[in-house]
């Protein structure tokens, strides 16, 4: 049954909100003061969620989304609104879940920072391939895991948006119908990408040779991988003469108006954002010499993104990662940029963290995926650390692990950072400095 509802506001993931008969209403793709006719999609105790079925009286706050995808693919959540308002929506937001969940000084919470760009902004995307009919590649719909074919993505960076429409074509020459998802990255800056495959098992010769045949056709394009999942490194079918085995990209370190290169391989996680990256890391390099920490600890260390530039203004720094591949490409990235300080321990940061006994460290940096850092947080403050720099994707599960550590660590928030990371999307990175009270 269909029913008529005013949105309020906007909330968290970039619902609008409503309500009928004191029960709350989330409806997708909403603006504040739209009066729209709704249809129920699920139904919970708490609350519903609904569906636009007719904009009666569309917002003021409203544009025409730009991408012609949008609503269908499950990428951005926001298109609909203009920047100012997504980064309006997006620092309140976080700011109300910082100052009301954890009661701290609205004054430690700063402004949201961003790049100058609202699009065009990923140097890195992964996509879904669909051979049902003939391989359609694009992203997933919201709701039903339908593949959306696209031909071109507003947010991806130029160069990654530059060969998109080939990949379709590609692999229908190839008769690669093993092949699942794509993923594209891109240098940054520079002027090349790499293309990834994956499938389950190695593909048959033939196809491989026609993939690696036609991907030299392709400009712009340096390289080649497939990842077969019951493998899982990635495997060259083809790169350029003496091309590196990643996508390079540039970081500041120790005055912010010098750079060093990182190397990102195929399949290992790297922030997709590099000019909001650029800024993180100046900022938290700013807070490390600040506090004068010399020792570090960081957990959930990656291929080295946040450990290389520490490196230059720490005077050791222990990083623990569970990923062995990412550990290469971190030992790799520390030879490139010849740091000797810096030790890895590979397995899982549960059980790393636990191994730790006699070390001290004034410094615990740490980057957890999306659901937070919930598991090591009692070792964390086992370590007696007096400061921790806590990098977050996630609003809900930051909240929840500063609450654990100022209720039994006894630290306090000494300022939290946001950033727009994601344009169009209801995502928001942070940096959080908590210091021991």
């Amino acid at each position: 049954m269909n029913f008529v509802v005013d949105i309020q506001k906007m909330g968290h993931r970039g619902m609008g909100i409503a309500r009928r008969g004191g029960k709350v209403v989330l409806v997708p793709f909403a603006a504040p003061g739209d009066q729209a006719e709704v249809n129920i999609t699920r139904a919970h105790r708490d609350y519903d969620e609904a569906e636009i079925i007719k904009l009666i009286k569309p917002s003021l706050l409203r544009r025409e989304p730009p991408c012609p995808f949008f609503g269908a693919c499950g990428g951005c959540q926001l298109q609909h609104l203009p920047i100012f308002f997504q980064r309006t929506l997006k620092e309140e937001i976080f700011r109300e879940m910082l100052t009301h969940h954890v009661k701290i000084n609205e004054q430690k919470v700063k402004e949201l920072l961003f790049s100058a760009n609202e699009f065009g902004y990923r140097s890195h995307s992964q996509l879904h391939v669909d051979w049902r009919e003939k391989p359609l590649v694009g992203f997933m719909t919201p709701r039903d895991n339908k593949v959306v074919p696209v031909n071109q993505c507003l947010v991806l960076h130029p160069l990654v948006r530059s060969i998109l429409a080939e990949i379709s074509g590609m692999l229908k020459r190839a008769d690669a119908n093993q092949v699942t998802d794509v993923a594209i990255s891109c240098d940054f800056p520079g002027e090349k990408n790499l293309i990834t495959f994956f499938s389950a098992t190695r593909l048959p010769d033939n196809v491989e040779k026609t993939l690696e045949k036609i991907v030299q056709e392709i400009p712009l394009v340096k390289g080649l991988y497939l990842v077969a999942r019951k493998e899982r490194r990635p495997v060259i079918l083809w790169k350029e003469a003496e091309a590196p085995s990643g996508v390079l990209y540039s970081l500041p370190f120790k005055d912010g108006e010098r750079y060093l290169v990182l190397e990102a391989w195929p399949e290992v996680f790297r922030q997709v954002n590099p000019e909001v990256n650029r800024i993180i890391m100046s900022i938290v390099l700013s807070w490390i010499q600040h506090l004068g920490a010399q020792q570090v600890l960081e957990l959930y260390a990656g291929m080295g993104n946040f450990t290389i530039p520490v490196s230059f203004v720490a005077q050791n720094v222990l990083a623990i990662e569970s990923n062995p591949y990412a550990v290469e490409n971190a030992k790799a990235n520390a030879l490139r940029n010849v740091r000797k300080n810096i030790q890895w321990i590979t397995g899982s940061v549960k059980d790393g963290i636990k191994s730790l006994r006699k070390e001290s460290f004034d410094l615990i940096i740490m980057d957890p995926p999306r659901k937070g850092a919930k598991e090591i947080l009692k070792e964390i403050i086992r370590l007696n650390s007096k400061n921790i720099i806590y990098i977050s994707c996630e609003p809900a599960t930051l909240v929840r692990d500063i609450q654990f550590l100022k209720k039994y660590g006894s630290y306090g928030v000494e300022m939290t950072q946001p950033f727009d990371m994601f344009p169009q999307t209801f995502h928001l990175e942070s940096i959080t400095l908590l210091k021991k009270i």
